[in-house]
């Protein structure tokens, strides 16, 4: 994994969470078969309920972790270490509040509100201040020194802002989170290339990431994600905006609100199949390859036809607003209320076709699909497959430094 870790250092052993491969077993022990001869898919799926219940929204992680507690504690097991750590990495890269009210460059108070419950409970001080939606705002390195000071609501970091934070920008506070790694060259302007050495490039590295100079903060302003990477070097989305120095800090995050997005589909996928007793495969990425990675979340998912198919038809109905937008060409079509209905193997070949709210399938249907039939549709090959966001990412250690979570890493 080379020199990627996460906020800071590289902690020791940090090689060891490039597998997963313990992460990976521990799910899919509990969650691939649900004709297990151990009897732990079956153990588990009163847990349903409580993962249908994470929403999409701030903290949702712990409720996550929750619901796969219970879960592994109904099939008589316990979770992998490194499971719990990574919800928590995954739930707090990225975390972001907005402002209800401008802040003028003499100012180094940022306004979320007027109460305390405006500022989330896991704002911390030293947390590293980053305006997402104007991001020549904060660029001098600021950190929240203050919470609901000077008023309730408020945010004190330590500098005035460098331009105006205006009202409605999403203030991205570095938790626990991105990732960093430092650069071994420099890169001038106008170059969009960040050099790390050959295998140094984290292995959590993804299309898509904020990037951000923690060492050089006025170096990286204008908005730049991740448009590519390999094993030594990053390229951003756009070049750097002055020179970013060799031995610079430069952070990694998850963009506002993916992180909570990932985590609600995690939970929505686990809820269905468990729901529809679909087994599920839980795979990770590969490692440095930009069309194969990425922080997501590949979802299967469960709809309820409105109306019933025959055996001369191959187009199942849902009612008009009822494809999800998750729906695509080539998924995997089963039917968990009817298992006779639809067995020829048929894939997804249109979507609101022939009319809003139906879906063409490959062939017609073996057997009638009733209406209020439960339809799994899964990404190949595997029903109820999911591909997780790498389930290595190294937040064990790190986090276990400040107190904060388990001392063994995944």
């Amino acid at each position: 994994m080379g020199g990627g870790g996460f906020i800071g250092e590289r902690p020791a052993g940090a090689s060891s969470w490039c597998k997963g491969d313990d992460v990976i077993k521990n799910l899919n022990d509990v969650f691939f078969d649900p004709a297990s001869s151990n009897g732990e898919y079956q153990a588990a799926r009163p847990a349903a309920p409580l993962f249908g219940q994470v929403q999409n929204i701030s903290g949702n992680w712990q409720n996550l972790l929750a619901a796969y507690t219970d879960a592994f504690d109904l099939a008589g097991g316990s979770i992998c270490p490194g499971w719990p750590t990574y919800l928590r990495a995954l739930g707090e890269l990225g975390v972001n509040i907005v402002t209800t009210s401008s802040t003028s460059t003499t100012s180094d108070v940022l306004v979320f509100g007027t109460t305390t419950a405006a500022i989330p409970v896991w704002m911390k001080t030293g947390l590293m201040v980053y305006d997402f939606s104007t991001p020549g705002a904060i660029t001098a390195g600021q950190t929240v020194t203050g919470i609901n000071t000077p008023s309730a609501g408020q945010i004190r970091i330590s500098a005035n802002v460098n331009a105006t934070v205006n009202s409605g920008d999403t203030i991205v506070f570095s938790a626990y989170g991105g990732g960093n790694a430092v650069t071994t060259s420099l890169t001038n302007t106008p170059s969009p290339v960040l050099t790390f050495g050959p295998g140094n490039v984290p292995s959590w590295m993804a299309k898509g990431l904020n990037v951000y100079d923690a060492s050089n903060p006025g170096a990286i302003t204008g908005g730049q994600t991740v448009l590519d990477f390999d094993n030594k070097t990053v390229t951003l989305t756009t070049g750097v905006n002055a020179t970013v120095h060799s031995g610079d800090t430069i952070v990694f995050s998850v963009p506002p609100g993916q992180g909570q997005l990932n985590i609600y589909n995690i939970a929505q996928a686990r809820y269905e199949c468990l729901t529809a007793n679909v087994g599920m495969t839980t795979s990770k990425h590969d490692p440095h390859d930009a069309k194969k990675h990425g922080h997501g979340v590949k979802r299967s998912g469960i709809i309820v036809t409105t109306s019933p198919t025959n055996t001369s038809g191959l187009v199942l109905t849902f009612g008009a607003g009822n494809i999800p937008s998750w729906m695509d060409v080539g998924m995997n079509v089963f039917d968990a209320s009817t298992p006779g209905a639809i067995t020829g193997g048929q894939t997804v070949t249109g979507i609101n076709t022939p009319s809003a709210g139906q879906i063409r399938i490959s062939a017609n249907v073996n057997a009638t699909v009733n209406s209020g039939d439960t339809i799994v549709f899964s990404v190949p090959p595997v029903v109820g497959s999911i591909t997780i966001d790498s389930p290595y990412i190294p937040p064990g250690a790190a986090l276990s430094r400040r107190g904060l979570g388990p001392t063994r890493e995944p």
